[in-house]
């Protein structure tokens, strides 16, 4: 199973810090995924493509790819999404097109020309698919709609809440901290420690400070009937918003005291434990069926999280056992299964003696083989045999690592992936 972050870059909805938060976790992992033509919209099938043809990827950013999220058989996608009150949007929008002008395009040139409240104004007058609930519009109907109505803002809600990293530009740190907690369980590189980022006069004040400053400000610049007129205009958006804004704090309070783990990067040592044989891939699967349910690389999984909460990678070997016989200074942190075969430091099993086998097959300490390993590859299964056996399974991931996972993973992707052949 692959995993991928697809973010949905609504524009003026703090997007490029976004983007700078997945280029500064995954590098050359990460993909920006625009045309040079601002109508222009990736369909499914292309989004799905792109991805393919590109393996290494692990996070997309697009301000021109549209909800619903793909189906696409053996990769689950993770999904950002960020929203903003809609007149603060509208505001920034006016001041990112004066700082930063488009020519040609219709609205940047309003900006140039005209004063806040004009401006506002002429985009309800000659664009109003730029000013009428423009965030329920494109989720539920991917922008197209003249009229979003209450049947789309029912999809564009579902599609928020379901949504594995919700967000609200003016609460930001909160959005991101859930965000980050529930996703580091999937993609432990994920890291949001970046700087703001394209931060225009419009944009800062949203961060720093709450929506009503931005909203009186537009309020004086407008006339009044406009100004009714932009709040009518967007009131599906601000009821979209209120609801989003309550997922977000639960979502907080039920990481309340559990700041998110930091896990190791993977590296060239997992291929390493791979080809030594000394884990188990149907056994570990057997034994945590959260694993085989996420359908994750069981090896991967354990070289990840699996040896940090302790779970087993084969039947002849014991973590806790193998642990136990080294000092205190050596246990803290160290991957138990990856430490033995680097060093055969100590019994892997309670029922092997180490020190025994090495004695009686001279050929491991001459030719530098691993122990159980030997064990393993020469010993006669069955009756006769001397295989060593853990009857006991190992333990299932604790909750609290299920719920994260469960937590980040869109529950419609879910169902995809469980309905494979």
């Amino acid at each position: 199973m692959r995993f991928v972050i697809l973010h949905y870059h609504i524009f003026k909805n703090a997007g490029s810090t976004l983007e700078d938060i997945l280029d500064h976790s995954f590098g050359h992992r990460f993909a920006r995924l625009d045309s040079g033509d601002r109508d222009h919209t990736f369909g499914n099938d292309a989004l799905a493509d792109f991805v393919k043809t590109n393996p290494q990827l692990a996070a997309v950013s697009s301000h021109q790819i549209r909800h619903p999220l793909p189906e696409v058989p053996g990769i689950l996608f993770f999904d950002i999404c960020f929203l903003r009150d809609p007149v603060d949007r509208v505001r920034s929008m006016y001041e990112y097109f004066r700082q930063r002008p488009a020519p040609g395009d219709p609205v940047s040139d309003l900006a140039r020309a005209l004063s806040p409240g004009a401006f506002v104004g002429k985009l309800i007058e000659e664009h109003p698919l730029q000013v009428r609930d423009v965030q329920v519009n494109l989720l539920a109907r991917g922008g197209d709609s003249d009229e979003p109505n209450a049947r789309d803002l029912e999809v564009a809600t579902e599609r928020m809440l379901e949504a594995s990293f919700p967000g609200v530009v003016d609460i930001f740190e909160q959005s991101v901290a859930a965000g980050e907690y529930f996703l580091r369980q999937v993609f432990p590189e994920l890291d949001r420690a970046v700087p703001a980022a394209n931060v225009s006069d419009g944009l800062k004040p949203a961060l720093e400070r709450d929506s009503a400053a931005n909203r009186v400000n537009l309020h004086e610049a407008c006339e009044p009937a406009v100004y009714g007129e932009l709040l009518r205009l967007n009131a599906l958006d601000f009821e979209l918003l209120r609801r989003v804004r309550a997922d977000i704090a639960r979502r907080n309070e039920l990481i309340s005291g559990q700041p998110p783990r930091r896990y190791p990067r993977l590296s060239a040592e997992t291929e390493s434990v791979r080809c030594r044989k000394l884990f188990d891939e149907a056994f570990y699967l057997a034994a945590n069926p959260d694993v085989a349910a996420a359908r994750v690389d069981p090896l991967k999984h354990y070289m990840r999280y699996g040896f940090t909460e302790g779970r087993k990678p084969h039947p002849c070997f014991q973590p806790d056992f193998y642990l136990a016989q080294l000092s205190e200074k050596l246990r803290g942190g160290i991957n138990p299964l990856l430490h033995y075969l680097q060093t055969g430091a100590a019994n892997p099993h309670r029922l092997f003696d180490q020190d025994a086998w090495v004695a009686g097959h001279p050929e491991v300490e001459t030719e530098g083989l691993n122990p159980l390993v030997h064990h393993l590859a020469t010993t006669r299964r069955g009756p006769g045999g001397v295989m060593i056996d853990d009857l006991a399974a190992g333990e299932t991931a604790p909750p609290d690592e299920q719920r994260r996972f469960f937590g980040a993973v869109n529950p419609r992707q879910w169902q995809i992936q469980l309905q494979r052949p």
